[in-house]
C-alpha cells in the first residue's frame, strides 16, 4: 500500500512558479541583451570611423604626391589614378561622403613695435605674386545611429621648387 501511494504521488509545477521563473529570466537577460546591442552599435561606429581615416589618409596621399600646379584652387579635382573628388564610396550598408577643398594660403605674421602708448602689432602679408603653399582639407562624412558623423584630414603642400 505505501508503494502505491508513493507511485501516484505526483508533483506539480504551479502557474505561480512559471511566472516567478519567467521574471527571473527576464531581469537577467536584459542586461545581457544590452550589453550586446551597445557592442554591436560600437563596433559599427568604430569600425566606420576606421574606414573613414583610412580612406582620407589615401586620398590625402594621393593630393599630396600630385604636382603643386595640378592642384587647383577649389572643391573638385581629377587624380592620376582616375579618382575624382568629391565623391560617393559604399562599405556593407553606409555610404562615406568624400568632400575636398583646396585653398591657396599666404603666410602673414605681425610686427608688434612699442610706441609712447604702449606695444602696437602691425599684420604683415608675405608678398609674393605666386602662391606658394596650399592648404588641402579631405572630409569624410557618414550617417551614424543617431547623427551624421565625419572626419576630417587637413594638410599643408608648399611649392619647393619655384
Amino acid at each position: 500500500m505505501k508503494l502505491y501511494k508513493l507511485i501516484n504521488k505526483k508533483r506539480a509545477i504551479s502557474l505561480v512558479e512559471i511566472l516567478v521563473a519567467i521574471s527571473l529570466v527576464a531581469l537577467t537577460f536584459t542586461p545581457i541583451m544590452k550589453i550586446f546591442s551597445t557592442s554591436a552599435r560600437n563596433t559599427k561606429y568604430y569600425s566606420n570611423y576606421a574606414h573613414a581615416r583610412e580612406l582620407s589618409a589615401k586620398i590625402m596621399d594621393e593630393l599630396l604626391a600630385e604636382d603643386f600646379e595640378e592642384l587647383k584652387k577649389g572643391t573638385s579635382i581629377n587624380l592620376l589614378n582616375g579618382f575624382t573628388l568629391p565623391r560617393i564610396e559604399t562599405k556593407g550598408r553606409t555610404k562615406f561622403h568624400i568632400s575636398l577643398i583646396i585653398r591657396d594660403l599666404n603666410p602673414s605674421f605681425s610686427i608688434r613695435h612699442k610706441n609712447l602708448s604702449g606695444f602696437v602689432s602691425k599684420p604683415m602679408a608675405y608678398k609674393n605674386k605666386n602662391n606658394e603653399l596650399k592648404k588641402i582639407t579631405v572630409t569624410v562624412s557618414w550617417k551614424g545611429v543617431s547623427r551624421d558623423l565625419s572626419y576630417t584630414l587637413s594638410a599643408l603642400k608648399a611649392d619647393l621648387y619655384n
